[in-house]
């Protein structure tokens, strides 16, 4: 999970540094498989294949469903 590489501190100015982190980490990738919403979204934005895995208590199927849907770079593997 890259989540936890790019988390640099608690100050609202680190949010910069980690959001950045996380979009060059997604752009260089040929295609991502996660269970994390905010890399899907990452994903989504920048036009990333992604394939996108439920979690424990169905809240990535219901954002896919309801928004991450319509991104064509994205799947929702049950």
């Amino acid at each position: 999970d890259i989540s936890h590489h790019l988390i640099v501190g608690e100050r609202d100015d680190d949010a910069t540094i980690e959001a950045t982190g996380l979009l060059l980490c997604v752009a260089a990738a040929r295609a991502i498989e996660t269970d994390r919403l905010h890399v899907a979204f990452a994903a989504a934005m920048l036009g990333v294949p992604c394939t996108l895995f439920p979690n424990s208590y169905d809240k990535n199927k219901a954002v896919f469903a309801h928004t991450l849907s319509r991104a064509p770079s994205l799947t929702f593997q049950p």
